[in-house]
């Protein structure tokens, strides 16, 4: 491949706004499309994919056209060799996950390079998972089942969109590894959907931000993050409650501190270093309810 970006240039409309795009995304490292939800991420991808097409625009890959409206160019979206892997997983539940991934094996292209289904297992840790089926599997594991899955289509470039999104707060710390493994181990340029600050600091190498579909900042993830004012733990697209109690120490035992909150308490496994009866806010996340 001569070509070494992605070059998007597109504008579809869309029923409560208008994605307009003209972006050029390197084909190396993790390239995290972040905002709230409704700004046109997911669109983005699908636009990537061949899942939707734009009124006007143009799509190269590398040296390759994979749209341009004004030659009616248009490679639909399974000879794009992209890789997908959906919120949700969707896996076949019907089949063991050595099934699932017999069933992408049999489908991958022969004369694209890949990687063995020996390392892809070991490298997304599922092989003590493969005799088992799809409905015993917890969220994560579904999760890293999908990659391993997505993995062995040998993909071109891997679309991630919002993967951890329907985990819990523990089981996305469990997964957050296995994205970095995907990073370092298989060196495939990837587009990453998210609308957490954390996740976006930790894998991502680069940022766009998106607000109804127009791109509002981008560059490298650091300077990106920082002159919007965020860091890993400032989510501003998270929905929480705010709290105010008073911290109660006779009530704190067993290294749990209390908080009174009107006449319910509260306790936390926090390391607080505060006098008496001191006032104090909590921040409950509702992915923590």
């Amino acid at each position: 491949m001569s070509g070494s970006d992605l070059k998007i240039r597109a504008h579809l409309e869309l029923d409560e706004f208008t994605l307009d795009l003209d972006q050029r995304l390197p084909l190396d490292g993790v390239t995290a499309v972040f905002g709230p939800s409704g700004s046109g991420k997911t669109s983005l991808l699908n636009l990537i994919a061949g899942f939707q097409r734009p009124q006007t625009g143009h799509i190269t890959f590398g040296d390759r056209d994979w749209v341009n409206t004004s030659e009616r160019v248009w490679v639909p979206a399974h000879m794009r060799g992209v890789g997908y892997v959906f919120q949700d997983a969707q896996l076949f539940s019907h089949l063991t996950v050595q099934g699932n991934l017999s069933y992408a094996l049999q489908r991958a292209p022969t004369d694209s390079a890949g990687h063995t289904e020996s390392k892809i297992v070991d490298a997304m840790d599922i092989r003590g998972l493969l005799s088992r089926h799809v409905q015993s599997l917890s969220g994560g594991e579904r999760q890293r089942v999908a990659i391993a899955r997505t993995l062995l289509t040998r993909p071109q470039i891997l679309l991630l969109d919002e993967p951890l999104s329907a985990l819990d707060y523990a089981r996305k710390g469990d997964l957050l590894p296995f994205l970095e493994t995907l990073k370092s181990e298989f060196s495939l340029p990837t587009v990453y959907v998210s609308h957490d600050v954390d996740e976006v600091s930790r894998i991502s190498d680069r940022v766009i931000v998106l607000e109804q579909g127009q791109v509002i900042a981008s560059g490298p993830t650091d300077e990106t993050l920082s002159w919007f004012g965020l860091e890993a733990g400032r989510n501003p697209y998270e929905h929480a409650s705010v709290l105010e109690g008073r911290l109660d120490p006779s009530m704190s035992q067993d290294g749990l501190v209390a908080v009174r909150v009107g006449t319910s308490a509260n306790w936390l496994a926090a390391d607080i270093d505060l006098k008496g009866d001191a006032r104090v806010r909590l921040k409950i996340p509702a992915r923590d309810v």
